[in-house]
C-alpha cells in the first residue's frame, strides 16, 4: 500500500482511507463537482458517505468519517453554510463549508489551526487517532475530469497540537466561541425576531391567562400565580440562540475570572437575573447578558482589562429617550455578542422619598438631551452619540450629577442606585 500522502488519484485515495485508525473530516468548497459521477459515489459509500453526493450539486457539505463509518454529514440548504464543532481523542475539530456565492470556503481545524488546503472541490483532512497525527492534507477538484490533487505539504505529517487550557472556563471558551464565530450574518435578523417574540409571548400569555380563568376558575390561581407557571414552562432556547446564550455565558465566566483576580464586585441584573431565578438559566429568548457594577469597580476594570490582551472594554453613549451611558465587555475583535455593564452609584438612602427625586433628576436629564437631539431623525431609537453632541450630553450628565446631592461616597451610603446617566 502507498504512502497516503504520495497518492494523487482519487479513487485510490478514497481506497486508502479505509482504516480503522483514520479520522476523515471533509469540506467542500464551492460546491460538489459537476463530475462527482456514479463510480466516484460508489467510492464515498464504501468508506462510509451513505449520501448520494451526486444529487447535492450548488450546496455546501461537510462530512466526518470514523474508521469508516459516517459520525456526521450535512448539506447546506439552498446556499447556507454547513458548519460541525465536536471534540474527541483529546482534540477540539471545526469544519465549515461555503458555496460559491456564500464565501468560498473550506475550513477543517484541529485545536483552532487550520489545516485545510481550501481550494475549490472536496478538502480532506486525514487524522491518524494511534499516532495523535495529522497525517494528510488534500484537495481533489471534483469540478475537471481529472480530479485535480492539491496537497498542503505543510501539514501533511504534522503532529497535531496538544491542548493547553488554563483552566476549564478556557476550554468552554475556545468551544462556543468557534460556533459564534459563523453567526455573524445572522445575529442582526435574530435580535430583530427576539424583539418581536417578546411581544407575541406577551399576547401568548394574555390569551391562554383567558382560557385558564374560564376553564379553571375554581382553581382559584392568581393572576401572577399563572403568569410565572406560564413562563416557566416556556421551552428553552435551541439553535443559533442557544448556541449566542452559551457564547454569551462563556463571557460572563470569563468576566468572572477577571473580576475574582482583580477583586472586583459584580451582579447580574434585569433579564440575565429573572432568567437565572425564573428559568434557572436563560430567559428562553434573551441573546444577552446584563451586568450592574459599581462606577469605581468599572474604572478598575477598565484599568484591569490591559492585563487580559483577549478582551476588551469599550465606553458607550447612545440616546434612546435619553442619555443611554454604558460600557460593553467582550472577547478581543468580537463584537457579535457583548455583556452589558450598566452603571450603579452609592446613595444616601433608600426611602421613596429619595427614589422619586432621583427620578425626577432622571425626567429632566432626559429632556434636556431629547432637546439637544429635537432636530435628529429617529431621535428615540437607540443612536451613537458622538463628537459635539457627546460633548453637550456630558455637560448635562455632570451638572445632574451635582444636583443630586444623595448620590455619595460608599463610606456615607446606606443604598445603591441606577446611575443617572444609565437612563433608557
Amino acid at each position: 500500500m502507498n504512502k497516503i500522502t504520495d497518492i494523487t488519484e482519487i479513487y485510490d485515495y478514497l481506497d486508502n482511507l479505509k482504516n480503522e485508525n483514520y479520522l476523515v473530516l471533509i469540506a467542500i468548497k464551492d460546491t460538489i463537482g459537476i463530475k462527482t459521477n456514479g463510480n466516484l459515489i460508489e467510492k464515498f459509500n464504501e468508506i462510509g458517505i451513505a449520501r448520494d453526493l451526486s444529487k447535492e450539486y450548488g450546496h455546501s457539505y461537510i462530512c466526518v468519517i470514523d474508521g469508516c463509518q459516517c459520525k456526521y454529514d450535512s448539506v447546506g440548504i439552498k446556499e447556507s453554510e454547513s458548519r460541525y464543532y465536536f471534540s474527541q481523542y483529546g482534540h477540539d475539530y471545526g469544519l465549515v463549508s461555503r458555496v460559491y456565492r456564500n464565501g468560498n470556503y473550506s475550513s477543517i481545524t484541529i485545536d483552532e489551526k487550520e489545516y485545510s488546503v481550501n481550494s475549490r472541490g472536496f478538502n480532506i483532512v486525514v487524522f491518524d487517532k494511534n499516532q495523535d497525527r495529522i497525517i494528510d492534507s488534500v484537495c481533489f477538484d471534483t469540478h475537471v475530469s481529472g480530479y485535480t490533487c492539491m496537497r498542503n505539504l505543510d501539514y501533511s505529517g504534522h503532529v497535531a497540537p496538544s491542548i493547553h487550557m488554563d483552566s476549564k472556563i478556557d476550554a468552554s471558551v475556545s468551544d462556543i466561541l468557534k460556533r459564534v464565530n459563523t453567526l455573524e450574518s445572522t445575529l442582526s435578523e435574530l435580535k430583530a425576531q427576539n424583539e418581536r417574540l417578546q411581544g407575541l409571548i406577551e399576547v401568548k400569555f394574555q390569551h391562554n391567562y383567558m382560557l385558564h380563568t374560564i376553564n379553571s376558575i375554581k382553581s382559584k390561581e392568581s393572576y401572577d400565580d399563572a403568569r410565572l407557571r406560564f413562563f416557566k414552562k416556556m421551552p428553552k432556547a435551541t439553535g443559533d440562540l442557544r448556541m449566542l446564550q452559551l457564547a454569551s455565558k462563556a463571557l460572563l465566566m470569563k468576566l468572572d475570572e477577571v473580576c475574582r483576580k482583580e477583586n472586583i464586585t459584580y451582579w447580574i441584573d434585569d433579564g440575565t437575573l429573572l432568567g437565572a431565578v425564573r428559568h434557572e438559566g436563560f430567559i428562553p429568548w434573551d441573546d444577552d447578558v446584563d451586568v450592574g457594577m459599581m462606577r469605581k469597580d468599572i474604572e478598575k476594570l477598565m484599568t484591569a482589562i490591559a492585563k487580559y490582551p483577549d478582551l476588551e472594554i469599550t465606553e458607550c453613549y447612545r440616546v434612546f429617550g435619553g442619555p443611554h451611558h454604558n460600557y460593553a465587555f467582550n472577547f478581543k475583535g468580537i463584537y457579535s455578542f457583548r455583556i452589558d455593564l450598566f452603571i450603579h452609584d452609592w446613595y444616601a438612602d433608600s426611602s421613596d422619598l429619595s427614589w422619586e427625586e432621583h427620578q425626577e433628576y432622571r425626567i429632566k436629564l432626559c429632556k434636556e438631551t431629547q432637546n439637544l437631539f429635537k432636530d435628529v431623525p429617529n431621535r428615540d431609537s437607540s443612536i451613537p452619540i458622538t463628537g459635539k453632541k457627546l460633548t453637550e450630553v456630558k455637560k448635562l450628565i455632570d451638572k445632574y450629577m451635582q444636583i443630586d446631592t444623595k448620590k455619595v461616597s460608599e463610606a456615607d451610603a446606606n443604598a445603591i442606585v441606577w446611575s443617572l446617566d444609565n437612563v433608557s
